[in-house]
C-alpha cells in the first residue's frame, strides 16, 4: 500500500502544485501514518521469517481501511452535490470492485488465491518450499481466472487486480484529502 500513499503525495504536490503539508496540521492523517507504520514493521517481519502476526492479518487490514474514516470527516469527502460521486464514494467504489474480484478468484480457485511468483523468490520474500497460508496458494497451470489472481509480483508483494483497486481507495482518499486542506486554506484566507 506505501506505492499507492507516495502515488498520492507526489501526484498531488508536483502535478497538481498541492501543498502536501496541510494535511500534516490535522490529527486524521496520523492514525494511516501509524498503520503504515505497523504494516512496514510486518512487513520486515516476513523478511526475517516470523510469520506470529499472521492470524491477526484479515483484522489489521480492516482497521487500516477504517484509519482512513477520519480524513473523510475532517476534510468533507463526503460533501458533494451528489453524494453518490463524493470521492468518498469513488474510494469506497473502487473497495467494493477490488474485493469483489478478489472474491471471484477465491470462488472460481475453491477458497484460494492463487499466487504466480516470480521476483519475490528472487528477493527471498517468499521461498519454493512455502505452503499454502489457509488462503493463498501457488498456481499452476490448472488455476482457473488467471487475470484477477495474484499475478504482479513486485518484489515485495504479489497483486491482483482487485488489490489494485482496492488501493486505489487509499490514494483517492489522499488527494482529495490534500486538495480539500489545500482548498479550505484558500477559504480562510
Amino acid at each position: 500500500m506505501i506505492e499507492f500513499i507516495l502515488a498520492a503525495f507526489l501526484y498531488a504536490r508536483y502535478k497538481m502544485k498541492y501543498n502536501i503539508l496541510l494535511v500534516f496540521k490535522h490529527w486524521s492523517i496520523y492514525l494511516p501514518m501509524l498503520f503504515l507504520l505497523i504494516y512496514i514493521y510486518f512487513e520486515i517481519n516476513i523478511w526475517l521469517e516470523n510469520y506470529w502476526f499472521l492470524e491477526y492479518q484479515q483484522w489489521f487490514k480492516t482497521a487500516t481501511l477504517l484509519s482512513y474514516i477520519p480524513l473523510c470527516i475532517k476534510y468533507k469527502l463526503y460533501d458533494n452535490d451528489n453524494i453518490l460521486i463524493s470521492p468518498m464514494m469513488k474510494a469506497t467504489y473502487c473497495l467494493f470492485f477490488g474485493s469483489m474480484l478478489n472474491r471471484i478468484a477465491i470462488w472460481a480457485n475453491n477458497g484460494y488465491m492463487m499466487s504466480f511468483p516470480s521476483n519475490t523468490y528472487w528477493t527471498g520474500y517468499i521461498k519454493p518450499e512455502m505452503i499454502s497460508d489457509g488462503l493463498h496458494a501457488i498456481g499452476d497451470a490448472y488455476t482457473s481466472a488467471i487475470p484477477i489472481c495474484n499475478v504482479w509480483d513486485l518484489g515485495y508483494t504479489i497483486l491482483s487486480p482487485g488489490d489494485i483497486f482496492c488501493r486505489f481507495y487509499v490514494f483517492i482518499i489522499l488527494y482529495y484529502s490534500i486538495k480539500n486542506a489545500n482548498i479550505m486554506l484558500t477559504n480562510v484566507k
